[in-house]
């Protein structure tokens, strides 16, 4: 809903994403506004992962790698990464 909210009215363009998801600018879209609802002052992601600065809940992920829980978190930690690396190291279990 917030993608077709944020796409306005340009028609077919939720389809054209949905046929380019795998492309850069359909990634970073995508990213820009996970990382946008990970500010929601009614749920802070962003801040909360800013303060203690490790992601400790596990996301849930289909045998294709899809991200079934957890975007908003992933995005936020992404975006912490880009700005500290030191402080926010990115870690695979």
């Amino acid at each position: 809903a917030d993608l077709e909210e944020s796409l306005g009215s340009t028609p077919n363009l939720l389809q054209r994403l949905h046929a380019e998801e795998s492309t850069a600018q359909t990634q970073e879209l995508l990213h820009n506004l996970l990382v946008a609802k990970s500010r929601d002052p009614l749920g802070p992601i962003l801040q909360e992962l800013q303060r203690i600065a490790v992601q400790t809940e596990p996301l849930l992920v289909d045998s294709d790698g899809i991200v079934i829980n957890g975007n908003r978190r992933l995005a936020a930690m992404r975006a912490l990464l880009d700005i500290d690396h030191g402080t926010y190291p990115f870690v695979t279990s």
